[in-house]
């Protein structure tokens, strides 16, 4: 900036013009921005910045949400944010533990549900909480069913989704073709003592390729079930009030003309603002589109859909061209998420292509909203096989992948023990000036890329990006009680796992677990303020000393009676399906949900990397 024959620096402006600037940064660039100097530092530390930041891009966050709420710590808040997309866009994460054991769990809001000693259990991870629900299974499946002795039966149980407290999950019976859905509030303490905890008990008479999907108000349930006159099976969709615990409509709305039938491949459904939305990549029930282009399919499904008696009608959203070149379907991932900045719902598509048909090929992540370059010289491949899981964390704008990378204990060492690792890949947003004239003359602003059909720019399309690299934790360094506890035994057996925005859970074969059904269901923590109890301290950066407790307690192994669990049956569409095995009952009178300590207290395995 040049004022009157001299260069002036950012930080001397006058403030009202500082502030017009900031107001206008996100995140990242304000935090970086307080790195300049320090008068800039001092700057920074403006609530009022800081707010607009928040109310730009983070007010639905729930740190930016609990900062409006307050109308207090606003700078904090955009502090905690920038500290989670760093740790998860570079694969460091504050802390990794055993939360629990357990034949099956499900994580989502936030919350680990899982089933232990035919008990279903709910902790709140991002709150930390040192006390988890307990739900006893047998007490509710004899009160709730007709007819079911858990005693005598075998059942299975599948958890299918959880929020705003309420957990749902099916119960079928092996011996007889029996099924019922389940929804029960977990909460602690009830709003309404009339509702009670039972919110939902219905029979079921299909469960194929059943999906679940709630909020604190209602619930939606479809299989893929019902005929079409065209000859193919399609959705048929039930809607729940849980208030009154009845069905919205008598029978369930059929998703006419949407093709699609494995969840989270070609076909996703999600609840937004009381309604379900579902999007498939298919156009029509053949695979091949006749004009060469895709398009995501997309129905908005309302509470009262049947007696507002509005017909289904499928729309369309441009995807791709197929002369972009081919696609390897099996990595394949669709999903909608909320929008942190407009809490609009996206469309979030992972497509591993050859672009414009050439040898190279390389794994994208595409975000469309609904209406209402990896570096690949430095980068490394992993097989499906190895790719236990992958997501897309778009806060951080990055890939985020849990592999099997196994390391041979010695040169000598044929058979090398599983090891799980992280693997992130991200990017950055580079400065908006062409400082080496890349696209045109040097020292210019870039330029859009792209414009509408009037001829103006597309909003964002002048931002350039670089990637990172490829990120792998822990490191080939790391010490070995930390690659134990992320993969405790030789071979990991099958691996599930979930992510959100701040963290990531999956479970892993364990070795001396009563029961052969039991894994452990670790966390990787990407949030510096959850602070779990018992955590030892580890310095990755120096790994010539042992891991230290900062509990002030002896570094000795700790062990818990393991009860026995039911048999552990196959994944079914993403859903986590245990099976109560026939045990004998007590006369004893317990609750139907009850509070007690969280089981990672008792477990006491971890590590925290903070310095």
């Amino acid at each position: 900036m040049v004022v009157s024959g001299m260069t002036r620096n950012l930080d001397c402006i006058p403030y009202d013009v500082f502030y017009q600037v900031a107001s206008t940064l996100d995140c990242h660039d304000l935090i970086h921005l307080s790195r300049v100097n320090r008068t800039l530092h001092q700057l920074m530390q403006n609530e009022s910045i800081a707010r607009k930041a928040i109310e730009n891009d983070l007010r639905y966050t729930k740190e930016g949400q609990e900062a409006s709420r307050t109308r207090t710590g606003y700078r904090k808040a955009l502090g905690r944010l920038f500290d989670i997309k760093q740790s998860f866009a570079t694969a460091q994460p504050y802390s990794a533990c055993v939360l629990a054991y357990g034949s099956s769990f499900l994580y989502s809001s936030g919350c680990l549900c899982y089933i232990y000693n035919e008990e279903l259990r709910v902790l709140d991870v991002h709150g930390a909480s040192q006390v988890e629900q307990v739900l006893n299974i047998q007490n509710v499946l004899s009160r709730a069913i007709p007819g079911c002795n858990p005693a005598e039966d075998t059942l299975q149980i599948c958890l299918m989704h959880y929020s705003d407290g309420i957990l749902a999950f099916t119960v079928e019976f092996v011996d007889r073709p029996e099924a019922w859905l389940l929804a029960v509030d977990m909460r602690r303490r009830l709003d309404s003592k009339k509702s009670g905890r039972l919110r939902l008990l219905t029979r079921l008479r299909h469960t194929r390729r059943m999906f679940v999907r709630h909020n604190g108000l209602y619930l939606y349930y479809g299989t893929h079930t019902a005929m079409g006159d065209h000859g193919y099976q399609q959705w048929a969709v039930h809607c729940v009030d849980l208030k009154r615990g009845q069905h919205t409509m008598e029978k369930p709305v059929v998703l006419e003309n949407f093709a699609g039938c494995e969840i989270g491949q070609t076909v996703c459904f999600e609840i937004h603002q009381d309604h379900l939305y579902a999007v498939s990549t298919l156009v029509d029930f053949e695979e091949e589109e006749v004009d060469w282009t895709s398009y995501y399919v997309w129905i908005c499904l309302s509470p009262m859909a049947r007696e507002h008696k509005r017909q289904i009608v499928p729309n369309r959203t441009w995807r791709r061209q197929h002369r972009e070149g081919p696609i390897n379907d099996t990595w394949s991932d669709l999903s909608l998420r909320e929008d942190e900045a407009t809490r609009r719902l996206m469309i979030l598509e992972c497509r591993r292509e050859w672009r414009n048909a050439g040898s190279d090929h390389a794994r994208t992540y595409y975000m469309q909203p609904l209406p209402s370059p990896v570096d690949v010289a430095a980068r490394r491949d992993f097989i499906l096989a190895k790719t236990k899981f992958r997501s897309y964390n778009p806060s951080a704008a990055a890939f985020v992948d849990l592999v099997n990378d196994p390391a041979p204990e010695s040169p000598a060492s044929l058979l090398p023990h599983d090891r799980l690792r992280l693997r992130v890949v991200s990017r950055k947003r580079k400065c908006p000036i062409d400082e080496h004239g890349e696209e045109g003359q040097p020292g210019r602003l870039f330029r859009p890329e792209l414009s509408s059909a009037d001829g103006q720019p597309i909003q964002h399309s002048d931002e350039r990006y670089v990637s990172r690299g490829v990120c792998l934790w822990p490191p080939d360094s790391a010490p070995r009680e930390l690659t134990r506890l992320l993969c405790p035994s030789k071979r990991c057996g099958p691996v599930h796992a979930a992510a959100d925005e701040r963290s990531l859970v999956y479970s892993v074969d364990q070795d001396g677990l009563e029961g052969s059904n039991n894994q452990a269901i670790v966390l990787l923590n990407f949030d510096p303020s959850l602070h779990l109890p018992g955590l030892q301290h580890m310095d990755l950066s120096n790994n010539t000393h042992g891991p230290s407790r900062t509990d002030g307690q002896r570094n000795a192994p700790i062990t818990m009676e393991r009860p026995r669990l039911g048999d552990l049956t196959h994944d079914r569409a993403g859903v986590h399906i245990t099976s109560l095995a026939r045990t004998r009952t007590t006369n004893q009178t317990l609750p139907s949900v009850r509070e007690e300590p969280a089981m990672y207290l008792s477990i006491r395995r971890g590590y925290c990397f903070q310095s």
